[in-house]
């Protein structure tokens, strides 16, 4: 095949046949991605120099182009040197942007947030480019890692008041000083330390890894010794400081709680305090509607009782309030910060007033109206639609029957199917030293299901990461679905719920999963949860969160347990609205 018809050559020609050079920049971006996306340095195909080496032997117009873009993306001095004595023999024309990258340098560096903190944008101004560009770099950091960004030919000046007048809630603009900026940037796009807990943070878009060697690059221009993110949790002093800030405040006394050291209260503030004391997230005074979801499927997993349960939404308001006076925001931005919350805390209220192990049916009566309507919502969520919910039969519920991933398996590529394989097998032995074994061969079976229908869907986006990684997303997201997740000593919260004497007996309860020991055992960090949520919609799936309740929308991959309190559920929410829909 002739060079100019090889399918990279084209694509290297299109982009580069764009006017201002910015596709062409994120074509070579995606190529270093791709190269840097294998972790093992072994299954590489071409490592960077040895790639370098096909654009050096093929002297075109295409490669000479991105040979001017490696050699300001790679920081190996030898390959630079390499590619320079090449380029200074070539005489194809490139794109002025391109060549003038070695010039690249930044005028200006802005932090754009918004009063909630829920991310932080970085906006980098572009200098040392042809009289006729003006570059703008916006960079995306959502919780703890980044997760989008952009290069957008425009004035820094005209988008930052694009940006103010058009985000709700939008902080005025802070101007970093070059060093800042720089370790900011820097350590929001490191890896997250192992004590980060990213729980809701969104998976990088697509335009993130095309455009982190440009973003790289930049930060190379600005000078060192400037200080970033913290990379450590909050210290028991720091957690304490905070707790005795929020006790101390008027809004605390006036919600009636407890200051004494040890009451529940005080405990249960201190795990809230210690929960925005994340390490790349320390922020104890931001508060969002977002946030606030994260930190109560976090609690799911605290092994909370009875008391705290009934104390963390009011406690929650008071924090709310207190972050608000703290900070200085608008009388509606708290407003709308507190009616969230208490939406978000509406099913958590409910859900325990009947009290652990008493049906609910002889305590409550059946929901009505709106109410009503949301649970069963969430209830079709669950079972993928309103047509397997109607089918849920209480008598003819039977477990899940395990499938071999063979045959699955033997269908995706090579690569891919090693690494789900060791998945496989990972998985299996986590499931077995962690499972309780009552719903262990259940859960095996929701995972094979699971597995099975990533290496149908999307095998290279399974194969993508650690099969270890692949093995505990996966893991939890079928042990989130089906409420098992807990502390261990004690069946989940979400388990005790009693809708009727058929509901299952409290003796027959399995213990929780403690996602701090499927991590340990696999070897993993705890910021799972993207990744989890990354590869079920891989799977074609939209995973939701209602309140407490985790949904896939798959009753393949529900236990019979799980299946059994829906249908019980399900009736005895209907009895309140005759609905039978």
């Amino acid at each position: 095949m002739p060079v100019e018809d090889q399918p990279l050559i084209q694509a290297l020609r299109q982009a580069l046949r764009a006017p201002s050079g910015i596709d062409f920049l994120g074509v070579i971006g995606a190529i270093l991605e791709s190269l840097e996306s294998v972790e093992s340095v072994d299954e590489r195909p071409l490592s960077l120099p040895e790639f370098a080496e096909t654009f050096i032997d093929v002297n075109v117009a295409e490669t000479t182009a991105a040979l001017h873009v490696l050699a300001e993306f790679t920081t190996d001095e030898l390959l630079v040197a390499r590619i320079r004595r090449e380029l200074a023999g070539r005489r194809q024309p490139v794109p002025p942007l391109l060549t003038s990258l070695p010039q690249l340098h930044v005028t200006q560096a802005w932090l754009l947030t918004d009063d909630l903190g829920d991310a932080d944008n970085y906006l980098f101004g572009i200098g040392g480019l042809p009289e006729t560009a003006s570059l703008a770099v916006l960079v995306h950091r959502h919780a703890a890692a980044v997760t989008d960004a952009s290069v957008v030919p425009a004035d820094v000046d005209e988008l930052r008041a694009d940006f103010v007048a058009t985000v709700s809630g939008g902080a005025a603009p802070v101007e970093l000083n070059p060093a800042d900026a720089r370790a900011l940037l820097e350590s929001a796009m490191a890896d997250p330390p192992p004590t980060v807990r990213p729980c809701g943070c969104t998976e990088p878009t697509d335009t993130w890894p095309v455009f982190r060697p440009l973003a790289r690059r930049v930060c190379r221009t600005l000078p060192t010794g400037g200080t970033g993110y913290p990379t450590q949790p909050f210290t028991a002093e720091q957690r304490a400081a905070v707790c005795a800030q929020i006790t101390a405040h008027r809004f605390y006394e006036q919600g009636g709680f407890a200051t004494e050291p040890g009451s529940t209260d005080q405990t249960l503030l201190a795990r809230v305090v210690d929960f925005a004391g994340t390490a790349g997230f320390t922020e104890p005074w931001r508060w969002s509607p977002r946030r606030l979801e994260e930190l109560l499927g976090d609690s799911l997993e605290w092994g909370l009782d009875d008391t705290e349960v009934d104390a963390l939404p009011g406690l929650l308001d008071v924090v709310v309030r207190v972050a608000g006076d703290h900070e200085g925001l608008s009388a509606e931005t708290i407003g709308a910060t507190r009616e969230a919350l208490e939406d978000l805390t509406e099913d958590f209220d409910l859900d325990l007033s009947g009290g652990f192990g008493s049906p609910l049916a002889e305590i409550l009566d059946p929901p009505t109206g709106e109410r009503a309507e949301s649970m069963l919502r969430t209830l079709r969520a669950g079972m993928g639609g309103p047509v397997a919910l109607d089918a849920l039969d209480t008598a003819r519920i039977t477990p899940l029957v395990d499938v071999p991933v063979e045959a699955a398996l033997s269908l995706v590529p090579k690569g891919a199917e090693q690494r789900l394989r060791e998945a496989d097998t990972l998985a299996c032995d986590a499931i077995d030293h962690l499972i309780d074994a009552s719903v262990r061969e259940e859960v095996r079976a929701a995972f094979h299901a699971l597995l099975a229908r990533l290496a149908d869907r999307d095998p290279a986006k399974a194969a993508r990461g650690k099969p270890a990684v692949t093995a505990a997303a996966l893991i939890w997201a079928v042990a989130r679905a089906n409420d098992l997740i807990g502390d261990g000593d004690e069946p989940p919260l979400m388990q005790h719920f009693r809708y009727g004497p058929n509901s299952p007996p409290e003796a027959d309860l399995p213990p929780g999963l403690v996602v701090k020991n499927l991590v340990a055992h696999l070897g993993v960090g705890p910021s799972i949860q993207p990744r989890a949520r990354a590869l079920l919609e891989a799977c074609g799936y939209s995973p939701e969160t209602h309140g407490m309740f985790f949904t896939i929308g798959d009753p393949a991959l529900l236990i019979a347990n799980k299946r059994l309190r829906i249908a019980l559920e399900r009736d005895w929410v209907r009895k309140g609205v005759g609905d039978r829909t």
